[in-house]
């Protein structure tokens, strides 16, 4: 929550969103430079180097593992989420279409209303849908090569 909070380069197997609330953010994604201004959302895929510099910025993270919406290689869902696991493909880090959601995951898990954890849930798996059906969701470059 402190407003100077610099991130510094790292990497995790779980997937991060990340909102900027004030102030600009610069994010680096595999050393790719992005700005972040107030209401941004950045989606940062498990396995991808990043960090962050904050300007006169306050914003939150929320870092989650796959496990949760697609269950352990069992579940329908992990068909189009194992895919991005494995970067067979990729997520675009900054699609507006997700941006809605994401901010009522934030909302929701800051709260903490009763069951909230399940209707955290449901967001994800709704943000996914968005992600996926507005071509956020794209075969690798890495992969295509």
């Amino acid at each position: 929550m402190h407003p100077q909070y610099t991130m510094p380069l790292h990497w995790h197997d779980e997937f991060e969103f990340i909102r900027v609330k004030k102030g600009r953010l610069r994010l680096f994604l595999n050393n790719e430079p992005l700005i972040g201004e107030p209401g941004a959302v950045f989606f940062v895929s498990p396995g991808t180097l990043h960090r962050a510099e904050p300007i006169d910025c306050i914003y939150e993270c929320a870092v989650f593992d796959a496990k949760l919406i697609s269950g352990y290689d069992v579940s329908k869902m992990s068909r189009y989420i194992r895919p991005i696991i494995t970067g067979d493909v990729e997520i675009d880090a900054v699609c507006s279409s997700a941006k809605d959601t994401v901010d009522e995951l934030f909302s929701s898990i800051s709260v903490e209303r009763d069951y909230y954890e399940l209707y955290a849930v449901s967001l994800l798996v709704k943000i996914f849908y968005e992600l996926y059906s507005s071509d956020c969701v794209k075969v690798s470059r890495k992969k295509s090569k």
